[in-house]
């Protein structure tokens, strides 16, 4: 089982089982990915354990994708222990810092989420003498925000509790025997056992002193427990620690860096000429001004207002039958929040959500979906790249492109997450889901991105990035074989991650539909949407655009000191064409929307190895375009 869910979090492994009638609980955990860990002598003792105790009653696992607390220190990883509780989580608590401000513990100041969870449940126990499980689970509900999923044992009660938030839990009873799994694929023979997906007000609990156990609704049945003669103590096998990584960015300094260098920029480009229609500057590659003053962008520019409707959109998705889950692509960003709301709560219709997180996943962008998917009650698909390993891929390609700068290659720094097209159409067959969604927003393309590659979209103004013929495929593969050969930099370990991505972006069939073919996109209806779910920002812009994304404040910053312009310029320029905006406002936007976020690229620069000092001088050495 843990091999098949390693996917969802290569980050840490920890594990657990009991011996009830020898009242014996061993755990351990390391800070290594499952198929490292089975390897260890960690590992090894623990499976001895597991043998020699004959039936174990109870046996946790655990693979980690890390949102809180680094995996260098054992006490963020999972299983947590604390007190008489031991507890498996997966999701993120949205409102933590609130549950433990209401907490006397010392585990208050953990980074690690889920011990506020474990002190809001010892807090509601440990002066009873009864368990009042209907209680309690109603009360853990209401003040656990966000999507969340526990395994719970409790020592002190003799009692192992499976809750829910968002339905991201399976369980099957093969005979009397009860097993779990974050996703129903990893559960043993699904075929000749049926498989029932937990999720409040159904919670499974089970009674270790009558070897019992059963799913109840919490809100219809008062069922509670009393105190058991003697308890299992906890027995911690192993605590591996490692060196954790700390960042020592002077970000004051980083920020006068980077102010300074907007400053410059927008001093020189003052005199730069803008198309009178949409802005856009004469530093856009191949841009052309007719004699009033308006750009060829313009000039070609096709409305992205959809030709079909909301209804269309139902019939298509309902296809399968309303009963039929759909399958919503969740970046955590805000267009693939809105699509995720359009869906479950405008159609009506059922939806599992698919992230795939490959290491430039903010943990604002990661809360944000477990705020979607938690008060909407959906399951959460996640796939998890080597994060580790993607990194250093990143980092390999920044250090060469600093070698030589190149416009046309920064998209390098993104090729990782390609491989989501790949993946969600993966996991939509393993769930035997008929459709995938996605939030694609038309108003987002750039163009000048594979223009600097020396090639074209086709439509570029309301198609995809990947919307390319095979003439201009063909140029922008000899682009980058140009670079390549000039800058050995790039061959590096992440040539067959660049190459696979390239593949799932620009090779691999579509077959999911985009939520804005059939709703008009517009910011102020959109914001005003996500703000419903007590949405969060980010403290370094204003905009919600990007703020989920770690590489965009990076990358953006480049574009801007080099050619004067960024994706927000395009953006502007696109709802300036679309009658969203006037030019004015546009004006004032992009002026807001390019200033540099400092804590965001010091972010970048921290988990990738790099020095943010360093780095943003080198950018600000780029030759000028304009």
């Amino acid at each position: 089982m843990a091999k098949v869910l390693e996917r969802r979090g290569h980050d840490a492994f920890g594990f657990a089982a009991l011996d009830y009638a020898g009242r014996d609980l061993r755990f351990g955990k390391l800070s290594l990915p499952f198929h490292k860990a089975i390897r260890s002598d960690e590992y090894k003792s623990f499976r001895s354990f597991v043998s020699a105790s004959g039936k174990p009653e109870l046996v946790f696992g655990h693979t980690r994708l890390a949102t809180h607390g680094g995996t260098g220190d054992s006490a963020n990883n999972q299983p947590v222990v604390y007190k008489d509780w031991i507890v498996v989580h997966n999701g993120i608590i949205t409102n933590e810092k609130e549950v433990k401000e209401g907490i006397s513990s010392d585990i208050c100041a953990l980074p690690l989420d889920t011990y506020a969870s474990v002190g809001f449940l010892s807090k509601l126990s440990d002066s009873a003498d009864t368990f009042d499980f209907s209680k309690v689970m109603r009360a853990f509900n209401e003040e656990i925000k966000g999507a969340n999923n526990f395994a719970i044992y409790s020592a002190k009660w003799g009692l192992s509790i499976l809750f829910s938030s968002n339905g991201s839990l399976y369980l099957q009873n093969r005979d009397e025997r009860w097993y779990f799994s974050s996703e129903k694929r990893a559960l043993p023979l699904q075929e000749q056992y049926e498989a029932t997906q937990l999720l409040f007000p159904n919670v499974f609990v089970y009674d270790h002193r009558n070897t019992k156990g059963g799913i109840y609704d919490v809100t219809k049945e008062e069922i509670s427990f009393g105190m058991p003669e003697s308890s299992a103590p906890l027995k911690e096998v192993t605590k591996v620690q490692t060196t954790e990584y700390t960042s020592h960015v002077n970000v004051v300094e980083l920020g006068r860096i980077l102010e300074s260098e907007f400053r410059f920029v927008s001093d020189a480009t003052k005199n730069v000429k803008r198309c009178t229609k949409c802005l856009l500057p004469s530093t856009f590659p191949g841009i052309a001004f007719d004699s009033a003053g308006a750009c060829s962008i313009c000039a070609g520019y096709q409305s992205a207002k959809p030709k079909l409707s909301k209804n269309d959109l139902y019939n298509r998705l309902s296809k399968g039958g309303t009963q039929d889950k759909v399958l919503v692509s969740l970046s955590g960003g805000r267009d693939s929040c809105f699509t995720l709301h359009t869906v479950v709560k405008e159609l009506g219709l059922k939806a599992s959500a698919f992230t795939y997180d490959w290491g430039m996943v903010t943990d604002l962008a990661r809360r944000n979906q477990s705020r979607m998917c938690g008060d909407l009650k959906v399951e959460h698909l996640i796939v998890s790249a080597d994060i580790e390993k993607k990194r250093k891929y990143i980092k390999d390609n920044v250090s060469a492109w600093l070698r030589r700068p190149s416009l046309g290659t920064i998209p390098l720094f993104m090729a990782g997450d390609k491989h989501y097209f790949y993946y969600a159409e993966k996991v939509k067959k393993e769930n035997g889901l008929h459709l995938n969604v996605m939030g694609e927003n038309k108003l987002e393309k750039t163009g000048f991105k594979t223009r600097f590659a020396g090639a074209e979209q086709s439509g570029e103004n309301s198609s995809m990035a990947y919307s390319m013929s095979t003439s201009n495929k063909l140029k922008m593969l000899s682009f980058y074989g140009t670079e390549f050969a000039v800058n050995p930099g790039y061959w590096n370990a992440s040539l067959w991650d660049t190459f696979t991505g390239y593949l799932s972006y620009y090779v691999y069939p579509r077959t999911y539909l985009n939520l804005f073919d059939y709703v008009e996109w517009n910011e102020n209806v959109v914001d005003a949407t996500l703000k419903r779910y007590d949405w969060e920002y980010s403290p370094d812009c204003e905009t919600s655009w990007r703020i989920g994304d770690g590489t965009a404040p990076f990358y953006n910053f480049i574009y801007h000191s080099v050619v004067g312009f960024s994706e927000n310029d395009t953006l502007r320029a696109n709802q300036i064409r679309e009658g969203h905006l006037t030019i004015d406002q546009a004006k004032a936007l992009i002026e807001r929307d390019n200033h540099p976020r400092p804590e965001s690229f010091a972010w970048y620069c921290d988990v990738l190895g790099l020095d943010a000092i360093e780095v943003a001088k080198a950018i600000t050495r780029v030759p000028k375009l304009y």
